[in-house]
């Protein structure tokens, strides 16, 4: 506990906002915490590299090498690396946090294992293996500790593999230190003839170590075991194995099983498996399929998790210990679609339930509308229910004669400008999808605004040189703009309030997600609104702040733990370890507990996001590539679009339909999308980094389908998330100075971090010429931005935080120091900014920037006018 105290990680922050709360193991390559992803509230495992692993350039640019190869895994069995990089000098791994028990913990806590559990345990680990392997990554290190099981209430295991890749970065770093010319790196007893001689390595060594693992599950004893490492590699290299059968006669080993280990353990590479592939099918052929079903629960009976007894299916509780018992998977009916309704058999998704008190409130709001345009703000967590609940008040009012119009974010979920302000323009003003020009009874300022959003008039450039810290104390376009476009919702609400007979009411979804020019042509025209009734209601996340003066608001809680029992119907009774202290829980939850339950899950975390990524983690490796391809892509996604993503996943209408089936995916005239915006959240969080890099870079092709262009915005983020460094930084640069452009200045300040995010990663990765330059640069202008926005304080901190770094020489030295000194003159501290200020102009007359010292004489001049 004291050392948990004194560790100065606890409480850091990494790249990609993941929280370091504690300590949880601590071994030769590093130490690994438990993190949480604060964004998702998400756990995740983190290890931090020793650091005099890194004494050299070399090991450290081996560990990226490694980190990002190994980024690239997807299997089910495999431990996925979800991020990598370098934090105040140490190099980090995030990976998805598991739990269970490691094999060397079980096979030392339960004994020798049935050998088809020992079959079952290893033909998922080489399952990991052979992805591994075909992408020419060797783990190089399997043991026992590197293996990890998980129980399922099947009464079988779910298998993950660890640590691939690590091990060639632990023989870096060692083999600096080594002196003896005879040592090699590695764990001696699992070690194959080659790797102890030093040749070069395949894929064999793995299987090598596999085999040395089956022996040792089957025979309780290693096969080569000495007093010293040395002496075990030297048996390892000369020496036979003990018969197998002559160490474990009780086993009584079939002799298929018992050439599998010989072949397994062969001196001669050439002489053993060739691949992880044809050892697992061998494995599966030396017993009876009875005897490896039963290592996940027989189907007449079902074994007790606390004394192991096996009872009768139909029992719901154990006859020796009186605990409660659990059903395989396999028994259960297809609770998606039953056949035969019946009360016992779960519904998904879950009725809409309560909400009386949420509607009659909305009701409310819909009266105060009956005279004038009125708002109202719903805010709630994920999966609190903010979409049923405006689903429901939509038909509602629908049926009572109102005009709805439900408008949710984009479909890439990338915020391009004015996406979702042209969705309700479109539909109240009854305007074709092109924005045609014939506008019926439009002012002249509404015409301009329409014709600003629509993209068929010229937008003002003079913004677009870089330096809102000079253009925007010399031109107001961005408001005048911003005011056109307001006009020109107005006009639209004037068109839907002449067609109807109720009042028009506006929907918007997930405010904290649409672009924030259509957010802020809604504040506007709460602020100053048409001559029409209406009702403007939005929703969005707990944590977005609106800032809409004059709306009433309300917060969505989740469901009583009462009500959220009667919805579990027979598995009620995983509420009661989940449910302790808590008042209530939000729907998306309970509906997420009772599909992991159907699907044979034990022991459900009690987060969100930690059980959406656990039923994530299980799915079949070909249903869980195409998920993850959906995911990326967006709300659009078809066939098409995956043959292209996923070209050799095999039998994808199946995936599809396994997909849906779960309730991760829904299906809507031929487009696929994520059931839930938190659950794509988290499917793009837990993807391998390598594997979600590659994604979104093939997401950019054009896949010759018809449906919206992919916007630039989006282009931007699949760029970013690609990690094509130079083309993300230039499209996230041109996005976020046409948010300027439109008055948006927040969306500017998102894309500005993302740029200063990207360039900061590249210090470590190496795929920027001038990493450092880059940093600065867009620490400038975000600083810009930030005090544009209306937070000066946030500005002076980033600008402050690049000059510490900025050498006296940077180019960028000058540039920083006008934009804090503009920062410190909007926080009102006139004395500090024009210190700034003329420190920025005495750098820049020194380095003779001519253009730049005009700019700041420029600045300096209307300051002191006033201006």
């Amino acid at each position: 506990m004291r050392d948990k105290v004194k560790d100065p990680l606890i409480g850091c922050t990494l790249p990609g906002g993941h929280v370091v709360m504690e300590l949880i193991d601590f071994g030769g390559m590093g130490r690994v915490y438990r993190a949480e992803q604060q964004m998702l509230g998400r756990t995740v495992a983190v290890k931090i590299i020793h650091p005099h692993l890194l004494g050299d350039a070399t090991v450290e640019a081996r560990f990226i090498t490694e980190a990002r190869a190994a980024s690239q895994l997807n299997h089910p069995n495999s431990v996925a690396v979800i991020d990598f990089g370098k934090f105040e000098g140490r190099l980090y791994m995030v990976m998805e946090y598991i739990r269970g028990r490691d094999l060397a913990t079980v096979a030392h806590e339960e004994g020798p294992l049935a050998i088809a559990r020992v079959i079952d345990v290893l033909t998922q680990a080489l399952a990991a293996l052979e992805e591994a392997h075909h992408i020419g990554i060797i783990h190089r290190d399997l043991k026992p500790e590197n293996i990890v099981l998980s129980p399922l209430r099947s009464g079988g295991d779910f298998v993950k593999v660890l640590d691939f890749g690590l091990a060639k970065v632990r023989e870096a770093a060692q083999q600096q230190r080594i002196t003896d010319p005879g040592m090699v790196c590695g764990t001696p007893e699992y070690m194959a003839p080659e790797q102890a001689r030093g040749d070069e390595l395949d894929q064999r060594v793995d299987l090598y170590a596999c085999g040395v693992l089956l022996y040792e599950l089957l025979a309780g004893q290693l096969p080569f075991d000495a007093d010293t490492p040395r002496e075990v590699v030297l048996m390892h290299l000369s020496k036979a194995p003990p018969d197998i059968r002559v160490i474990a006669p009780h086993r009584d080993l079939p002799q298929l099983l018992v050439d599998i280990v010989v072949k397994a353990l062969q001196k001669d590479p050439a002489d053993r498996f060739q691949s992880a592939a044809e050892f697992a099918e061998a494995l599966k052929g030396s017993v009876s399929p009875d005897s490896v079903a039963a290592a996940s629960g027989p189907p007449t009976l079902q074994k007790c998790q606390r004394c192991s007894n096996m009872m009768p299916l139909r029992q719901k509780f154990c006859g020796e210990c009186g605990a409660r018992l659990f059903k395989p998977i396999s028994t259960l009916p297809n609770v998606t679609k039953p056949t035969t309704p019946r009360a016992d058999v779960p519904r998904f998704p879950p009725p809409f339930v309560g909400r009386h008190h949420e509607l009659r409130w909305l009701g409310e709001r819909r009266e105060e509308a009956s005279g004038a345009l009125v708002g109202a703000l719903i805010a709630g967590a994920p999966g609190v229910g903010r979409t049923r609940l405006l689903a429901r008040f939509a038909k509602q009012q629908e049926s009572a004669g109102d005009l709805v119009v439900h408008v949710r974010p984009d479909p890439w979920w990338a915020q391009p400008g004015y996406y979702v302000l042209r969705e309700l323009i479109r539909e109240l003003g009854q305007v074709s999808e092109g924005g045609n020009t014939s506008w019926p009874g439009i002012t002249p300022e509404a015409r301009a605004g329409m014709m600003t959003i629509f993209g068929h008039g010229k937008t003002s450039d003079k913004n677009s040189n870089g330096r809102p810290w000079l253009s925007a104390l010399t031109s107001t376009d961005a408001a005048e703009q911003r005011e056109l476009v307001a006009d020109a919702l107005r006009w639209a609400l004037s068109r839907a309030n002449d067609r109807t007979k109720g009042v028009v009411i506006l929907l918007v979804d997930d405010l904290h997600a649409i672009d924030g020019a259509s957010r802020n042509a809604l504040c506007d025209i709460l602020a100053d609104p048409p001559l029409v009734p209406g009702l403007v209601v939005v929703a969005h996340d707990a944590v977005f702040e609106a800032n809409w003066d004059g709306c009433e608001a309300m917060e969505l809680h989740g469901m009583p733990v009462d009500v959220a029992r009667s919805l579990m119907g027979e598995e009620a009774e995983l509420l009661d370890e989940i449910a302790a202290g808590r008042a209530t829980l939000v729907p998306l939850y309970i509906e997420q507990l009772l599909r992991f339950a159907v699907e044979g899950g034990r022991n459900p975390p009690m987060g969100l996001a930690d059980l959406v990524a656990m039923r994530i983690e299980r799915l079949p490796a070909d249903a869980r590539r195409v998920l993850q391809a959906i995911a990326v892509l967006g709300d659009i996604t078809t066939s098409t679009h995956l043959v292209g993503l996923v070209p050799d996943v095999n039998e994808l209408s199946r995936c599809l339909s396994e997909l849906n089936n779960a309730g991760i995916v829904v299906i809507n005239h031929g487009e696929a999308a994520i059931s839930h915006p938190f659950i794509r959240d988290v499917i793009i969080a837990s993807t391998p980094h390598g594997v979600r890099a590659e994604l979104h870079a093939n997401a950019r092709r054009d896949f010759g389908v018809d449906g919206p262009a992919m916007p630039i915005e989006a282009q931007a983020l699949h760029a970013y998330h690609a990690d094509e460094s130079f083309e993300a930084l230039m499209l996230l640069e041109q996005c976020a100075q046409s948010a300027h452009r439109r008055d948006d200045h927040q969306s500017a300040v998102m894309l500005w971090h993302l740029a200063l995010d990207l360039a900061r990663r590249e210090m470590a990765r190496g795929e920027l010429d001038d990493p450092v330059g880059a940093v600065l640069m867009f620490s400038a202008k975000l600083g810009d931005a930030l005090a544009l926005a209306g937070n000066p304080t946030d500005a002076q901190g980033v600008l402050s935080e690049a000059l510490n770094v900025a050498p006296p020489t940077a180019a960028e030295r000058p540039r920083l120091l006008a934009s804090l000194a503009n920062a410190e003159r909007l926080a009102g501290r006139a004395d500090a900014a024009y210190n700034h200020l003329e420190e920025a102009l005495h750098i820049a007359e020194t380095h003779r920037r001519k253009d730049l010292v005009e700019s700041l004489e420029d600045i300096r001049s209307r300051w002191v006018a006033g201006l």
